[in-house]
């Protein structure tokens, strides 16, 4: 009789033992399910418009620009030692490259996890067909050019995904202008003017003396938009004043482009007499333009020599 009491009281206080645990139980707060992060998007949502320009937070931004405006309009890009890897993309990398010198805007790098061929086949149907190149590797590259608004989009491959380099173009009719006397990119007429105010007018071409030849400055010109290669400025000096510069300007992928060059400069200073090398432009200011080569040429006006 003693030995069946003591069993019940055992599984008595048994169960109410299990009954304890299970309030216990019952009783833990219950974990919330963790909300998967949402999908990232592709960087290509980052190109809406029709034509080429670099998205934000780096719409802004512009070759030539002062380093220091360029860091008030994108912090957070700059911020980042290695590059910004824009918040909710998947793979977007942006960097802006500085001139080497002048601290100022050279171009926009923006690196995406699609392939070559996959960014190429989206952005044309915002952009339209590109200009399709080879490196000098042999690989690919596709050029998007709007002179318009002097932006140029240069798509490259690199090992599994590709990369956007936002830069500068201009056209032939930008490059050569319409008033008589001088070039369409001088802002300020060169000749006549001291070097203080070219080096302040055409700053943002980084214009510096040569060091064999300090009575001259020297800047690049965007590419036009039948090359890849810029062109470039030598302002001759004497006195302290502008008497006249050397334009060498390439057309390297339409030769076509040659005889709208040379038309639009018959345009600005005369009729030219013809030569084997050649051409003299009465002017004024005179000008001579060596048309020998297949993919550029060069233009001296009025008295550019030392």
């Amino acid at each position: 009789m003693t030995k069946h009491i003591t069993w019940v009281i055992g599984a008595v206080l048994a169960l109410v033992a299990c009954g304890k645990a299970e309030d216990r139980t019952s009783a833990a707060p219950k974990k919330e399910p963790v909300s998967p992060e949402p999908a990232k998007k592709s960087g290509l949502e980052l190109f809406t418009g029709k034509v080429p320009a670099p998205p934000p937070p780096v719409d802004k931004i512009k070759p030539g620009m002062p380093g220091e405006q360029a860091r008030a309009l994108a912090p957070e890009v700059f911020a980042a030692d290695y590059g910004y890897k824009l918040p909710g993309y998947n793979g977007v990398e942006i960097k802006v490259i500085f001139q080497d010198k002048s601290e100022r805007v050279q171009e926009t790098k923006i690196d995406l996890a699609e392939p070559l061929e996959t960014v190429k086949a989206e952005l044309t149907k915002r952009w339209g067909e590109p200009r399709a190149r080879s490196n000098s590797n042999g690989a690919a590259v596709y050029y998007w050019d709007h002179p318009a608004s002097g932006v140029r989009a240069m798509l490259e491959a690199r090992t599994t995904n590709s990369v956007i380099h936002f830069g500068e173009v201009m056209s032939v009719e930008q490059l050569l202008g319409t008033t008589r006397g001088r070039l369409g990119f001088e802002t300020t007429p060169i000749l006549g003017a001291n070097k203080e105010t070219v080096m302040k007018v055409y700053g943002a071409r980084e214009p510096s003396a040569r060091t064999d030849d300090p009575e001259s400055l020297f800047f690049s010109l965007p590419p036009l938009d039948t090359s890849e290669y810029g062109g470039s400025i030598d302002v001759r000096f004497k006195n302290d004043i502008a008497t006249g510069y050397t334009l060498n300007t390439s057309f390297s992928w339409e030769p076509a482009t040659k005889a709208k060059l040379l038309a639009g400069l018959e345009k600005l200073f005369g009729a030219a007499t013809p030569d084997l090398t050649y051409l003299d432009f009465p002017g004024p200011p005179k000008v001579k333009v060596d048309h020998d080569g297949t993919d550029q040429l060069v233009v001296w006006v009025a008295d550019y020599k030392k």
